[in-house]
Order: structure tokens, then sequence, then C-alpha cells
């Protein structure tokens, strides 16, 4: 499990999401990244306290789900 946290212009959200796969692709809720659609930052905390930014790879607003990546380097 990681916490997620973005920050647009407007808004702030902070939410949880589930690692899954392990080049760094992570899947959450929508209506956690939606401020990040129109320019908001994405930041990814690992239980480890490692605090990284990742980028929005596709959300569905009707499931509610999206996938968020980070960078691991792969």
């Amino acid at each position: 499990m990681v916490t997620i946290s973005v920050r647009s212009t407007t808004s702030a959200a902070t939410g949880s999401g589930e690692v899954i796969r392990a080049d760094g692709y992570i899947v959450t809720n929508n209506h956690v990244v939606a401020g990040a659609t129109t320019g908001g930052s994405i930041t990814v905390v690992f239980d480890n306290g490692t605090s990284v930014a990742a980028r929005l790879v596709g959300s569905d607003p009707l499931s509610d789900i999206a996938v968020v990546k980070v960078d691991t380097g792969r």
C-alpha cells in the first residue's frame, strides 16, 4: 500500500494506492488523482517513507479507477 498526494492550483487530495507492477505502476481511485488531469502534481509515499513524483497514466471517472507510474529506473 502507498499514499498518494495530489496538488493542483485549486485543490489537494490524499488517498491510497496499490503497487501492481514492479516497474512502478500503481492503481488508485480516479477521485484521488482528478486534480492532476489539469496540471496538478502527484507524489507517492511508500511504506518506508520514500517520496517519489508520479505521472498519471490513465483514468476512468465512471469506474473511479486510475493508474499512476513512478520512475523505478527499469
